[in-house]
């Protein structure tokens, strides 16, 4: 993959591509997601294991490559996982649907236009919008930071505005929204987080009771 590094917008290193491995894959092997018990055998467990793996070896390793490179990205996955992958599209037009524990395409929902929402706060449902909103929800669910990145004009703040907008109450989130410009400095990013945080025992800092900022 070193040979890639055209495809990847931001670098990445090899430790950070295996953590973001395992924070995937710790998402999936619990009882709540991924149905694993303790008593499970060999025989149960493993078949579900390797199709959680893979998506998380997909995404783990290629998320933070451009859709450029998935053919090439596709290529190597299918190395290790060509058996539990339909061949018909790349590796990243798939998600595990934990009822069938199949690889399925995803599913693009129909797209309801708003008469009221502002023209710059229309979200049109894409596959992209579709795998990198179920991509951020599950690091938000692990409590795992993200990092979006990509061109001018496709999308990336519209997708976190539109998560955020649909989850903030029912996840408790507090958003802070930061913008930055050739002024900005340390001093006003910090006073800008403080502002939303509230003071408790002298210097310390917290979030709203009950929320997650």
């Amino acid at each position: 993959m070193k040979n890639l590094k055209e495809y990847e917008p931001i670098p990445t290193v090899e430790i950070q591509n295996v953590v973001n491995l395992c924070n995937f894959l710790e998402h999936f092997i619990t009882e709540e997601v991924g149905g694993f018990e303790e008593s499970d055998t060999p025989e149960v467990y493993r078949p579900k294991l390797i199709k959680f793996f893979a998506f998380s070896f997909i995404w783990g390793l290629g998320g933070s490559y451009s859709t450029k490179g998935y053919r090439y990205i596709d290529q190597i996955i299918r190395r290790h996982f060509n058996k539990a992958i339909p061949p018909q599209e790349t590796s990243f037009e798939y998600y595990i649907n934990p009822e069938t524990m199949k690889f399925e395409q995803w599913q693009v929902p129909e797209f309801e236009y708003d008469p009221s929402s502002p023209y710059f706060s229309i979200l049109v449902p894409t596959i992209d919008t579709c795998r990198y909103s179920y991509i951020m929800d599950i690091c938000i669910k692990m409590k795992k930071p993200i990092f979006f990145t990509g061109e001018t004009g496709v999308g990336k703040s519209v997708i976190i505005q539109k998560y955020l907008s649909i989850n903030k109450e029912k996840k408790e989130l507090s958003p802070i929204t930061l913008n930055f410009s050739a002024q900005t400095n340390s001093y006003s990013i910090q006073q800008t987080i403080e502002a939303n945080l509230f003071k408790k025992k002298g210097k310390q800092y917290l979030g709203a009771n009950g929320n997650n900022t």
